[in-house]
């Protein structure tokens, strides 16, 4: 897994380099400024013959970055106009340093012009650039976006051209993933250490490809800031696969209850309780009520299907909790909650299985979510369980509306861990994994075609088919997380992300799991 870091520790990185190592902001900025012309030179396919480059500066250090980067891009045969958004003295010292160089260079009649930006009529003097970068804010922006930014990002975020940002599109903030007003970048090319918050939330829609340039303190000789916030790699998923071993049975490979489905909703009961089988678990049951005994049947016919007796109620009573209390007992794992529905019995259902099984371990999800919500999540003891929702049901779960918890998704979603004990595993366009440990695992796969009804009723069956094999808790939930997406993207590649739908999500699992073990184990012959 790839750590990320947070702004305060990527000051104290900076810090010790220039304590322990005496290196001087001045030289951390002209290390940058190489690194990344070099990077998105090569990246972007740069050419001096064709593309001419528009850097937009701010008075900070990442002012400081374009201009110097100005100069390479200069010295690698570039022509170059740089647009700053303030007067040199008004700008730091670093910063104020290599402006002069630039100044300097300009009135050398070097390929590089210079313009202090004092209205709209300026963005003339960068009409004919064909590559825009953004050095305006960075990563140490915080608090409202304001004029001269607003008025800039909005015009270069509908200029033709390719855009590029330095460290951090600027309005982003770099520790939340969230900005209102936020420069659109192709490519981010971040400096030093990469930053959590080009990773999640909206980052995803304004980072492009995140790309990371050193700054010349790799090898410092001292300990890193303590982290506990990563990206899951396709590594992680293939170490944390169950083991199957030659003398495993059905039943030591994994015993899973799934109490989903209702009238309303039969088939998200039958995508999750699939998507465990197609994960090995061996002995896996849908609890389902006996009314409609005949759409499981019909359609799954491979489903071992435990019928509850629903009064011709066909949905999830308290009664059939009771019923089905020998069953909870017998298996390893509860999935529970993928369409049973909102009925006033089903919220009731939901509560008496919190108060009448504590300690079973189980993935809670959809309805199952919302009937707990109905209820206050502190009314029971939720620890260990795992929990399933998306951006509307998570929202609703803690009482917070969706467009704050966008603001600060990680606070949010540590400090409900913390409150329950609780594992959540936030569903969205990047999952993310909350441990009760407060470690953060930001999903890398994924694509828009799985924004579509049944995919997060597969990931609760992929992650209890996986839990329910394991005794890690963790492990299995970053293998089932990025196995789940990592199949989105393969039907992506052969359908296009409109082409594929939940009930291909399951199909695709055991080709998802045989593109890891062919990466990452050629003993393995298929």
């Amino acid at each position: 897994m790839i750590p990320l870091y947070f702004i305060d520790q990527i000051r104290q990185l900076d810090s010790l380099a220039e304590k322990k190592l005496g290196v001087s902001g001045l030289v951390l900025m002209e290390n940058a400024a190489a690194n990344f012309t070099r990077m998105i030179i090569s990246a972007a396919g740069l050419h001096k013959e064709r593309d001419r480059i528009a850097i937009i500066c701010g008075k900070g250090n990442n002012g400081g970055d374009g201009f110097a980067a100005a100069r390479h891009f200069v010295n690698a045969g570039f022509q170059v106009k740089v647009l700053s958004l303030f007067e040199p003295k008004d700008c730091s010292a670093d910063c104020r340093t290599n402006y002069a160089i630039a100044e300097s260079m300009a009135k050398e009649k070097l390929p590089l012009a210079i313009k202090v930006y004092t209205s709209k009529k300026d963005f003339k003097f960068i009409a004919e650039c064909n590559v825009i970068i953004d050095a305006m804010l960075g990563s140490g922006f915080t608090g409202e976006l304001k004029s001269p930014f607003v008025e800039v990002i909005s015009y270069l975020n509908n200029a033709d051209a390719i855009k590029i940002a330095v460290d951090v599109p600027s309005g982003l903030y770099a520790d939340t993933g969230y900005g209102e007003i936020v420069f659109r970048a192709d490519y981010t090319v971040t400096l030093g250490d990469l930053k959590a918050g080009l990773f999640f939330g909206n980052a995803i829609d304004y980072c492009g490809l995140v790309l990371k340039a050193g700054i010349g303190i790799d090898a410092m000789p001292t300990p890193l800031p303590p982290v506990d916030t990563f990206l899951i790699e396709a590594a992680d998923a293939f170490n944390n696969l169950p083991v199957k071993q030659r003398s495993i049975n059905k039943y030591s490979s994994g015993k899973l209850l799934t109490i989903a489905g209702s009238l309303e909703f039969p088939g998200a009961a039958l995508l999750a309780a699939e998507a465990a089988f197609r994960v090995g678990t061996g002995a896996s049951r849908l609890a389902f009520p006996k009314s409609i005994a005949q759409l499981a049947h019909q359609h799954y016919p491979d489903l071992v299907v435990e019928l509850y007796d629903d009064d011709g109620k066909p949905y999830l009573t308290p009664k059939a909790i009771e019923q089905l209390a020998g069953s909870v007992h017998a298996s390893r794992l509860i999935a529970f909650g993928s369409g049973i529905g909102r009925h006033p019995e089903t919220v009731e259902a939901v509560a008496h299985f919190l108060e009448t099984f504590p300690g079973v371990n189980a993935v809670i999800d959809a309805d199952a979510i919302h009937a707990i919500a109905q209820k206050g999540y502190d009314s029971f003891d939720l620890r260990d369980k795992v929990f399933t929702p998306h951006l509307g049901e998570f929202s609703a779960l803690i009482g917070v509306p969706s467009q704050e918890i966008k603001k600060d998704m990680l606070a949010y979603g540590l400090s409900f861990v913390r409150d329950t004990e609780s594992y959540l595993v936030l569903k969205g366009p990047r999952t993310i994994i909350f441990t009760p440990y407060e470690e953060i695992f930001i999903n890398t796969t994924g694509n828009p075609g799985m924004a579509k009804f049944g995919s997060g009723d597969v990931l609760t069956g992929v992650l209890a088919g996986m839990m329910s094999q394991s005794i890690l808790v963790t492990e299995a939930l970053l293998a089932g997380v990025y196995i789940h997406s990592l199949t989105g993207d393969i039907l992506a590649e052969e359908y296009t992300e409109y082409g594929f739908v939940a009930s291909d999500l399951v199909k695709g699992i055991p080709s998802a799991i045989k593109f890891l073990r062919n990466k990452f184990d050629p003993i393995v012959k298929e």
